[in-house]
């Protein structure tokens, strides 16, 4: 039987994880609301839907998710920028459409793990979700090597947000197909207290095939 490799003996450095995530959790952290009910950690987060429930007779519900496009320069500056523009990019685009954002979650992925730089692209989906008093629900960070080049890095952003049942307009708007939000609607309406799993993982943009 093959053993398993150890993260160290694949190139993970446990260190730089360790202070990458600390960084991210304390960008995290200042979102917070009363909302999320799970602490900051592993892959996902559980947020509360109760005020939606009240809100919205009858929610439909949107997730907008975009990368960073290539040529983002490895400073943290640079990438702190990019980061914000991306997500207040996807915020606003819901917000002109009559969605309202609920909360916000990030993926980002290294070859070669620098801690600074996963904290200041935090930093920048934090900085717009503290504008708009959302919460930014927490997300992954990951070290590949062999996967992603070491010089390489990828990133996206996820917003999750609501908007009252309007018939006709995931087709109109989307090219979807209507969804069956009153079934929705109805699952919701019977739960004491509905929470959804947010969860936030990938390989994507710069893998190395």
């Amino acid at each position: 039987m093959t053993k398993p490799l150890t993260y160290e003996e694949a190139g993970v450095n446990r260190a730089a994880n360790v202070a990458a995530n600390e960084q991210a959790k304390h960008w995290a952290e200042q979102t917070r609301t009363n909302k999320i009910v799970t602490p900051p950690g592993m892959f996902s987060a559980g947020y509360d839907l109760s005020h939606v429930v009240e809100k919205h007779k009858q929610p439909e519900f949107f997730l907008g998710m975009h990368s960073l496009p290539e040529g983002v320069d490895r400073t943290t500056e640079s990438l702190e920028q990019a980061a914000e523009s991306l997500t207040n990019t996807m915020t606003q685009t819901l917000i002109e459409r009559g969605i309202e954002p609920l909360f916000l979650s990030n993926y980002i992925a290294f070859g070669e793990l620098d801690d600074d730089l996963v904290g200041a692209a935090v930093k920048g989906v934090h900085n717009v979700a503290k504008t708009l008093g959302i919460d930014l629900s927490g997300g992954e960070t990951a070290e590949m090597p062999d996967v992603i080049k070491p010089n390489q890095f990828e990133m996206f952003v996820s917003a999750f947000g609501v908007k009252e049942h309007e018939e006709g307009f995931f087709t109109a708007i989307h090219g979807f197909n209507e969804i069956d939000s009153e079934y929705f609607t109805n699952s919701l309406s019977e739960m004491t207290r509905p929470i959804v799993l947010v969860t936030s993982d990938g390989v994507g943009t710069k893998t190395m095939i």
